[in-house]
């Protein structure tokens, strides 16, 4: 087995498609590194704030006022991770915004 590297450009898109797709002889990874900020908390419930105190340990009595900052930095990593992210804050009403950032 041998290690061989094709490179192409995609949008970020095409690339939410295909990244990650894998058979036993090739798979697809993206280089670039993004982020994920909250824009939209979609406060449905209370379910984006619980979300939000569990994954930034915020005691419960400050994540209301944390929760009001209008856009919170959710997570930085390749877009695998960024996108998986972005459909768990969706699933709760919340609105995520990407951007490349290297």
């Amino acid at each position: 087995m041998s290690d061989t590297y094709y490179y192409c450009l995609l949008t970020v898109n095409d690339m939410q498609l295909v990244n990650g797709l894998q058979t036993e002889k090739f798979s697809i990874h993206d280089t670039k590194i993004y982020a994920a900020y909250l824009t939209d908390k979609g406060l449905e419930g209370g379910k984006m704030l619980l979300y939000l105190k569990n994954k930034f340990s915020i005691p419960l009595n400050e994540v209301r006022a944390f929760a009001a900052q209008p856009e919170i930095l959710l997570i930085k990593g390749n877009l695998i991770t960024v996108t998986r992210e972005k459909a768990e804050i969706e699933k709760l009403g919340g609105k995520v915004r990407i951007n490349e950032i290297g």
